[in-house]
């Protein structure tokens, strides 16, 4: 009978180094041995984890800023999120961020699932809440690190149209607002 490929001993790790940390994660090495006996190396990225929260107002809209992104210097269309801290609860983390980014400290969520961003290159799981009935204080000043220009209102109906015409192109916001349309709307 084979081996099931699901299985953690399908490769077994003999090693694991941390080549280089930084406050929000660490480049790892492992060496490791195949199934069939040879050798190997694999290199990621780990971290605590992220979260994201897609905001859905009083009248059915999901409320998305648009955030600059220093890698790719743009801005885009964002739901609202970060990373997590080593150890930290994920809905713990939801609500630490969404005080650092609107103020808000006592938000209504809801857990609409998790996902893995990129499992063949980062060790990383990615946890999203919808927050129900939100208010947003939009001259609100947050962290100048990570500037807001400006906010967006999509009625929940029309994320997937509005999805499709690709005006964020980023992935967690992406999946955030298909896991909180599918959670809201039962698709």
């Amino acid at each position: 009978m084979a081996k099931d490929p699901h299985k953690p001993e399908y490769w077994k790790t003999t090693s694991e180094k941390v080549f280089h940390t930084t406050p929000w994660a660490e480049f790892v090495e492992r060496k490791f041995v195949r199934q069939d006996g040879e050798n190997g190396t694999y290199t990621f990225l780990r971290t605590p984890g992220a979260i994201g929260v897609v905001p859905i107002d009083k009248d059915n809209n999901v409320i998305l800023h648009k955030q600059y992104r220093y890698l790719f210097e743009s801005w885009d269309w964002e739901i609202f999120g970060g990373g997590m801290n080593k150890g930290e609860e994920h809905e713990a983390a939801a609500r630490r961020e969404l005080q650092e980014e609107t103020g808000v400290t006592d938000p209504e969520l809801e857990f609409v699932g998790e996902y893995e961003p990129a499992n063949a290159l980062v060790d990383e799981t990615n946890y999203l809440y919808v927050w129900k009935n939100a208010e947003i204080d939009e001259s609100f000043a947050g962290d100048p690190l990570e500037p807001v220009s400006d906010y967006l209102r999509v009625p929940l109906e029309e994320v997937p149209v509005w999805l499709a015409s690709q005006q964020t192109r980023d992935g967690f916001s992406i999946t955030g607002l298909l896991f909180a349309y599918g959670y809201l709307t039962k698709a």
